[in-house]
Order: C-alpha cells, then structure tokens, then sequence
C-alpha cells in the first residue's frame, strides 16, 4: 500500500519530509519528521483521513531547521487539504483553513463490520478489544476502528476498561424496567 524511498542511517538532526498521496495522486498531506514510520503510525491511530493515503513520498534533509523551511515553502505552495496546524501563526503559511474530513459514514460502516464480527463470536464476553487489535483483525483504519468501538460502547455492546473496550456479558435491552443483575455485580452499572 504505501511506498517509501530507503532511509539513510538515522542521525540526530536527519529530518525527512514526507508528502502523502490518494489513490488519484492528490496531495492529502505534507509533513516533517525524523522518525516518519513513527509520526504514520500516530496519523494511522489519530488521523480519519489516513485510510485514504495510498503512496508516500520521502525526501531526507540534513536538519530539522532545512526540513522546516522547506515544509512551510511546500505546504504554502501545494496548500494540502489536511494539514491542521494553525495557519494563522506562520507567517510563511496560507490563509486557507484547514479540511476537516467527515469519517461519520465511514465510521458506521465500521461500526456495522465490527457489529457482525461480535455477532460472528470473534470476540467472546469479557474478552478485551483495543482499536488496534479490531483493525488487524478486520483489515480497518485504527482512527476508524477507534471511533466505532466508541459507537458500540455507546450501544451497550461494549464497556470501556483502561482504555480498552471488552465485549458485553448480554446484548443490551429494549425493555423499561430493571436488570436481572443487581446493579452492583453488573460489568455496566445495572438497569
């Protein structure tokens, strides 16, 4: 999926700027880091859009403050839709407000895929389920999979637990009225 140019011997003030592309080629984001494998993996678990960046473009730089530079001068040029940082306070930035992308319906559909794997028995009663665990599991974006687990908690499907999330004892109820456990033995806090 994502194709990087191979990585110099790492040294303290070594910084690549990374460009990251869709499908279609389209410019979704430009940023710095020295460590990029790190800084994708936190966009994968933060970012809704991450799911759609399909290529990644590397260039090295011998130090930050050349990186630095030279990220400001392309976001300022190329003006990539997801970059968030406040423009505002930059003086070499642009007067375009950020993209913020709507992950809403992609969230439900992900919602929907981890519904039926519970459903399925993937993941039994009081077994733990953190975001990054239903996301290898099921081929899902982390910030997506993160956001769903949230919605089925929501539901009663889930509870939360240091965070993490752990499957229900029993699917939650429609009727009025009180639980058969008492409130203080059950895993969400009765009725």
């Amino acid at each position: 999926m994502h194709s990087m140019q191979d990585q110099p011997t790492p040294s303290a003030e070594r910084t690549a700027l990374y460009r990251l592309y869709d499908t279609e080629s389209d410019l979704l984001y430009i940023g710095i880091s020295r460590t990029p494998e790190v800084r994708f993996k936190v966009h994968a678990r933060y970012q809704p859009w991450w799911h759609l960046v399909e290529y990644i473009d590397l260039t090295w730089f011998p130090s930050y403050a050349l990186a630095r530079i030279e990220e400001l001068a392309r976001q300022r040029a190329e003006r990539p839709p997801f970059n968030s940082m406040d423009h505002s306070q930059c003086p070499l930035s642009w007067d375009m407000p950020a993209l913020k992308y709507d992950a809403g319906p992609e969230t439900a559909v992900t919602a929907t895929r981890i519904r039926e794997a519970l459903a399925e028995g993937r993941w039994q009663a009081g077994q733990r389920v953190a975001a990054h665990v239903a996301s290898r599991a099921l081929g899902l974006s982390p910030y997506l999979a993160a956001q769903a687990l949230e919605q089925l908690r929501t539901e009663g499907l889930l509870r939360s637990l240091c965070k993490t999330f752990v499957v229900a004892e029993q699917p939650p109820t429609r009727k009025a009225g009180r639980s058969s456990v008492p409130s203080r033995l059950s895993p969400w806090g009765g009725s």
